[in-house]
């Protein structure tokens, strides 16, 4: 089975779904709820429709992308039921992105095992957008650095096409919510993706 990671954001993402959906639910049938109560008029069915419309609107827009995030997460679990699957992005600032990483600061699904580490397009069928062999990374090492929103929390990656340690961040998707990994998080993943690495330098490979 695939080892789950990012616990630490599933746990909060989980707690915070639930609470924008009870309070979108409150908003909804508490108003529709109101309206029925105090009699419908133009003015407060157009207010409750106008508010419960923009509520729905707005569930939507966040959870289409994260259904589809998490959808091509599972599928990836699925084929490959081994490996550490997560997400990646590179940090806006990235000095120069090989051949072999992804494209632009979006978040790719990531599946590190025996192989090395493969890029992954977003949907249901999800297909390889790159792979590095692990005899082609260096260290991969979590790191803190300093930006314009404060500190973030990344992982440098080593490549020989770059003469300076690669910035990327790690994420995940839970409930509502895909984002950026924490220290916590992104502390265990780390060893959990090297061990992959240890088995493709195993005798036995």
């Amino acid at each position: 089975m695939a080892v789950a990671v990012a616990r630490d954001f599933r746990r909060k993402a989980s707690a915070a779904t639930a609470g924008i959906l009870a309070a979108a639910a409150a908003l909804v049938l508490g108003g529709g709820i109101g309206v029925l109560v105090q009699g419908f008029d133009a003015a407060s069915g157009g207010g409750y429709l106008f508010a419960a419309g923009s509520t729905l609107l707005v569930l939507a827009a966040v959870a289409v992308p994260a259904r589809r995030t998490a959808r091509t997460l599972r599928a990836l679990r699925r084929r490959f039921p081994t490996a550490t699957i997560f997400l990646l992005r590179q940090v806006a600032d990235l000095p120069y992105s090989p051949a072999d990483f992804p494209p632009g600061h979006g978040w790719v699904a990531t599946v590190a095992d025996a192989r090395g580490v493969s890029f992954w397009s977003m949907g249901r069928h999800p297909s390889e957008l790159a792979s590095i062999a692990w005899d082609a990374l260096g260290a991969i090492v979590p790191h803190e650095v300093a930006d314009d929103r404060g500190t973030i929390f990344v992982v440098n990656v080593e490549h020989p096409a770059s003469t300076s340690p690669l910035p990327v961040q790690l994420g995940y998707c839970s409930g509502l919510f895909v984002g950026a990994l924490g220290a916590d998080d992104c502390r265990a993943v780390v060893p959990l993706v090297n061990a992959h690495r240890a088995l493709d330098s195993s005798p036995s490979h």
